[in-house]
């Protein structure tokens, strides 16, 4: 045997079982994973539920310029 087909042969090996290990880990991120949606205030919440979106949509502008830095609110703007 030589020695460029001794160095293929444990570098075929070496392959293999990296290859069966990476494969027998949990993976470090699930891709079905569903984003957190942020919280909705209660009011706003049930005029979604209820359909009525421009209600929401006035309510939001009032939170909003009540508390502008409250990214939540721009999101649930943003879905209306």
């Amino acid at each position: 045997m030589t020695a460029g087909s001794r160095w293929r042969r444990m570098a075929l090996g070496a392959a293999f079982f990296l290859g069966a290990i990476f494969l027998a880990l949990p993976p470090a991120v699930s891709f079905a994973a569903s984003p957190v949606e942020p919280s909705v205030p209660v009011e706003i919440g049930r005029f979604f539920q209820a359909g009525h979106y421009d209600q929401a949509v006035e309510a939001l502008h009032a939170a909003i310029e009540k508390t502008p830095q409250d990214a939540a609110l721009y999101y649930w703007l943003g879905r209306s």
